[in-house]
């Protein structure tokens, strides 16, 4: 089962990427970008200034500081438990996750939409998401291995729906911010 979601990834990613290379994406991108932005005033995104405010707390949690803090404290707590391929599991996952981003981003080099101001410095290619991914290795691992500590179906659920929530926040962050399609 594992074998297969991964390949299913895989899929997925190679799927969205041809279509961000090879077609012109651009039409639903626009679409996006401008259905999150008063019509009026690009610079204004849609909701109370308190939605913006939340939005960049989002963003955040995919930001490097808080995923270095974040791998750091559990790879300390595994160190201290004495759980060494947990913390190279974990230590592989986030490495492996921001040099392959890396990577990919320099392969595609996909420019920062360009329609709308961007609400937040970035400095790297737009595709894929370093924010995204570094989410999804940081909290889907950290979830998966909670989870995978509950005695209880329902709370192994909900522990692997909060990292997957957690993640997609990340990511739609990025898109309502404006630098990232």
């Amino acid at each position: 089962l594992t074998l297969a979601v991964a390949l299913a990834g895989i899929w997925l990613f190679d799927t969205i990427a041809d279509s961000v290379v090879g077609q012109d994406p651009r039409y639903l991108d626009r679409q996006i970008l401008l259905a999150l932005r008063d019509a009026q005033d690009l610079n204004d995104p849609l909701g109370p200034e308190w939605v913006e405010s939340m939005v960049r707390d989002f963003t955040a949690l995919g930001g490097t500081a808080v995923i270095m803090l974040l791998t750091l404290s559990v790879v300390g707590y595994l160190l201290l438990r004495r759980q060494y391929h947990i913390v190279v599991l974990v230590l592989v996952t986030v490495i492996g996750s921001a040099v392959l981003t890396q990577a990919l981003k320099t392969a595609y080099a996909r420019p920062r939409p360009d329609l709308v101001p961007g609400l937040t410095q970035s400095l790297f290619a737009s595709f894929p998401s370093g924010h995204s991914s570094g989410a999804a290795a940081v909290y889907l691992t950290l979830g998966s291995l909670v989870a995978r500590l509950q005695r209880r179906r329902v709370i192994e659920v909900y522990i692997i729906a909060l990292a997957v929530l957690l993640t997609i926040l990340v990511g739609f962050s990025r898109v309502y911010l404006g630098v990232h399609y």
